[in-house]
């Protein structure tokens, strides 16, 4: 048996300051709460499962019963009558079910990653893991990794390193987690006022104990409200591409032309914001109508065509703040402006790019997703 402890007794400060009512995890994203979107990152029939929550949310928004319709009724649920003190506080009281000599993971969710996590997932020979992203900001947990490949230095909201923490937590043993976790709580070992996870494998490495790691591929954040926000209109959309908006200048119409109608065979759905003919037109008019489009959620991307591409990228990007335009001069360009820069907007120089490159074309954009981590970051940083 392989324990999984996901503590959801937060307060979720930053959400009741902007007026949410709810427990930020029951928030949608899409079609899904952020749970689900949390733990599609889990291989969940390898892993007996145990939530921590407070009373009141119990009492007020009827979780515990949330919680077992989505993952069955075998599922434990712990109750804790007030805020804890953080996760490791909240953990310790699934203390009767974990101090044991199985298997415990611990997932603070907060974030969706891929590949998922399973048994499989872990290495052998080792006392703890760790799952990591590449970052360089101060909201996030970090490892220091030496060069044997072991964890030799944990840190809270302190950057030692570009390997921050997922929010997975293994112990090959419970009871390992909750002899240090008493002692951490015993010696006062306190984060900005919480008990956190990470440092606490701090002391396990003092006492010899090999801490491995492996970094995931995709990483996506949704733990405050401006990445939730991020995550909804930007991340998502690269994960469920059903409809494209085309748009173009004369010199691109051609080439548009001809892509829409590799479109009806392949059975894409598309819409056409024009232009309608080779006449002499400008770009940006018809780009305004396929933002407005994307705006207004009718399509999850716009191609754009003009001779150059230069002109409908830099009417998109300048005038429309929902945009993140690229533009796309090989196949590698296009992949990477989707998994490194979210892109929704591609712009085609129509000078460069032929039919026989749509099949290409189509194949990079239906199968490439946002990588998040540290790009969600950086995108994020043109939207403040």
């Amino acid at each position: 048996m392989h324990n999984l402890i996901i503590p959801l007794a937060g307060l979720g400060s930053r959400f009741l300051k902007q007026g949410f009512k709810i427990p930020k995890h029951l928030l949608f994203a899409e079609n899904k709460q952020c749970i689900d979107w949390s733990m599609q990152s889990i291989e969940l029939r390898d892993f007996n499962i145990i939530f921590i929550l407070r009373e009141d949310q119990i009492n007020n928004f009827q979780y515990d019963e949330i919680l077992r319709n989505k993952y069955g009724k075998d599922i434990k649920i712990v109750k804790v009558k007030e805020l804890t003190r953080g996760a490791v506080e909240s953990c310790l009281s699934a203390k009767k079910y974990i101090n044991n000599d199985f298997p415990l993971s611990v997932f603070t969710v907060d974030v969706a990653f891929e590949p998922k996590y399973s048994k499989k997932t872990i290495p052998k020979n080792c006392d703890g893991f760790l799952l990591t992203f590449n970052a360089n900001s101060t909201n996030y947990s970090y490892a220091k990794i030496n060069q044997k490949g072991y964890v030799e230095k944990t840190a809270e909201k302190k950057i030692i390193s570009n390997d921050a923490l997922v929010g997975i937590y293994h112990f090959k043993h419970g009871k390992t987690f909750v002899k240090f976790a008493e002692e951490m709580i015993s010696s006062n070992i306190l984060s900005n006022n919480e008990f956190f996870i990470a440092p606490m494998y701090n002391l396990l490495i003092q006492e010899n104990l090999k801490i491995k790691s492996k970094m995931v591929e995709k990483m996506h954040l949704f733990g405050t409200p401006e990445e939730l926000s991020f995550f909804k209109n930007n991340s998502i959309r690269t994960f469920n591409k059903k409809i494209i908006g085309l748009c173009s200048d004369h010199s691109g119409f051609e080439l548009k032309t001809e892509f829409k109608n590799f479109l009806d065979k392949k059975k894409v759905k598309y819409i056409d914001f024009g232009c309608y003919t080779s006449k002499s037109c400008d770009y940006d008019d018809y780009v305004k109508i396929a933002c407005n489009g994307y705006k207004e959620k009718n399509i999850d991307s716009v191609f754009s065509f003009c001779r150059s591409g230069q002109g409908v990228n830099i009417a998109a990007n300048k005038n429309y703040k929902e945009i993140i335009s690229s533009l796309i001069y090989n196949y590698n360009s296009l992949e990477l402006s989707i998994r490194h820069n979210c892109s929704n907007f591609f712009s085609f120089p129509s000078f460069l790019w032929k039919k026989k490159d749509f099949n290409k074309i189509l194949e990079i954009y239906q199968n490439t997703t946002f990588d998040g981590g540290r790009h969600q970051n950086r995108i994020s940083k043109i939207f403040d």
